[in-house]
């Protein structure tokens, strides 16, 4: 045998011996790695689903009118809507609300002893655009006209608003945002006799302190503060109770500009405020316009501050 031979054959048995140990060793420990691994990996954790959020259904207030002191109840599904920020009856009107008014005529008629609450409900999300303290007694005045024009007295109608944040709207409408309550004195004496003492304070306070809403420059923007809305609401009761009750809207400019100029924006001003009031549903044919111009300034026209409360229309009684 040749030393070549010989060599050749000594490498091969170097590998076969060589590939032997590695197979018992690294192998194995291989083989433990691959183990260990697999218990440091944590497990696979399946995500819970989320339960979807459930939308509420919409409120639906139904006209309801329950005389607990009397025998009069009478209940409809149908009611009066209103647009979100909104005070004004939604129409068409269903006819089985009027079918309930109807009756409830005759019975305050009968009942003079009586009176009803209209209360109109309002959510804090919703913005006021009336002129009234809130969105609810804005919606109950326009219930009472309704029930007004249906030929109710509005000496019995009394306007409430109270505040509700579980009306859910059906998109942008809430249907029947308004309660009812009625009330019962001792006779319909006592019921005159409150309302003349009553009417006797408003007048007085009215007259005393009337409402005065002032513009900017050659404009008719308005803007109310909580205590002209407040005023706004005196105004609107003491005509629903007083028998011959007139408003008078009196334009004012000041001295800047034309006098005769003044005189027209005075009256301009003086309809802005007269349809304004009649669109928070005081009866256009109670109201009187004047316009005073520059004649009769509150402060001097020599300031800049002067000059706006100047710029005014009051409203009072005649």
């Amino acid at each position: 045998m040749s030393k070549r031979t010989l060599h050749f054959l000594l490498m091969l048995l170097v590998g076969i011996v060589g590939g032997i140990l590695n197979y018992f060793f690294c192998c194995n420990c291989c083989g433990n790695t691959k183990v260990n691994s697999t218990e440091n990996i944590a497990p696979a954790i399946t995500p819970i689903a989320s339960k979807p959020t459930a939308i509420k259904a919409p409120t639906r207030n139904s006209f309801i009118l329950d005389d607990t002191n009397g025998n009069f109840n009478l209940k409809t599904n149908d009611h009066f809507n209103f647009n979100a920020n909104g005070f004004t009856v939604l129409k068409p009107l269903s006819n089985t609300v009027d079918v309930q008014i109807d009756k409830l005529k005759p019975y305050l008629e009968l009942h003079k002893e009586k009176t009803l609450d209209i209360i109109g409900l309002y959510t804090s999300k919703e913005k006021n655009p009336s002129g009234y303290s809130n969105l609810g007694i804005a919606r109950a005045n326009a219930v009472k006209n309704y029930l007004v024009s249906k030929g109710i007295s509005s000496k019995q109608l009394n306007t409430l608003g109270k505040l509700n944040d579980n009306l859910i709207p059906d998109q942008t409408i809430y249907y029947g945002p308004v309660n009812y309550h009625f009330n019962t004195s001792n006779s319909a004496e006592d019921i005159a006799s409150k309302r003349i003492t009553e009417l006797a304070l408003l007048r007085k306070e009215i007259i005393a302190n009337p409402l005065k809403l002032n513009f900017e420059t050659n404009s008719s923007i308005l803007h109310l503060s909580n205590s002209q809305r407040a005023k706004m609401g005196k105004l609107s009761r003491y005509l629903d109770k007083a028998d011959s009750g007139q408003l008078l809207v009196t334009g004012h400019t000041d001295s800047t500009g034309d006098y005769n100029a003044n005189l027209q924006l005075g009256k301009s001003r003086a309809g802005f405020i007269a349809d304004y009031l009649a669109k928070n549903g005081i009866d256009r044919s109670k109201i009187s316009t004047l316009s005073k111009s520059s004649d009769k300034p509150i402060a001097s026209n020599e300031t800049e501050e002067g000059r706006r409360q100047n710029r005014r229309v009051e409203i009072t009684l005649k």
